[in-house]
């Protein structure tokens, strides 16, 4: 990626995009970052440069068609953070790196727990941390799966897929 990409990314989230907490039951879970507009070929172009999120559309009756780039999961926005950061302006920095330090020292929940509930161990390579709370990462992924094998049934009406 060339640099003026970066910077040409990071100008448009100065003005565009937001930095937010997302909470659960009044309490910090994990930074969360969006860009919303109405032009699909800059959102996209944000998305190819930052490589990380996705891209939602959201139709509105009365308004025009919203395109916006989200990212929750923490790696991602660490990455579009590092990746931004020498164009993004104080404010907007300052406030990156205060949700990303809110999150590191959340307090992690269930610790004692040594296993998810199905039974699968918390590794260093099986466990995801989102906001103090864990996530096997087996576990999201069979998930994964079993909605698209479920997604293509409905789409194609494959019976082996319906199984």
């Amino acid at each position: 990626m060339r640099e003026v990409d970066a910077a040409w990314a990071a100008g448009l989230f100065e003005g565009e995009g937001c930095i937010t907490a997302q909470r659960r039951n009044g309490k910090f879970m994990r930074p969360l970052m969006s860009l919303q507009m109405t032009d699909a070929d800059i959102v996209h172009r944000f998305h190819v440069i930052v490589g990380v999120g996705n891209v939602r559309v959201q139709d509105h009756a009365t308004k025009k068609r919203v395109w916006q780039w989200q990212s929750g999961a923490i790696e991602d926005v660490r990455h579009v953070i590092r990746l931004l950061a020498p164009w993004l302006g104080e404010r907007r920095l300052a406030r990156a790196q205060e949700y990303l330090l809110a999150y590191e020292t959340a307090p992690v929940r269930r610790v004692s727990k040594t296993h998810c509930p199905h039974g699968h161990e918390f590794t260093s390579d099986n466990t995801r941390a989102y906001g103090g709370a864990r996530r096997c990462i087996t576990c999201h992924r069979d998930a994964h799966r079993e909605q698209r094998r479920r997604y293509h049934a409905e789409r194609t009406g494959d019976s082996y897929a319906r199984q």
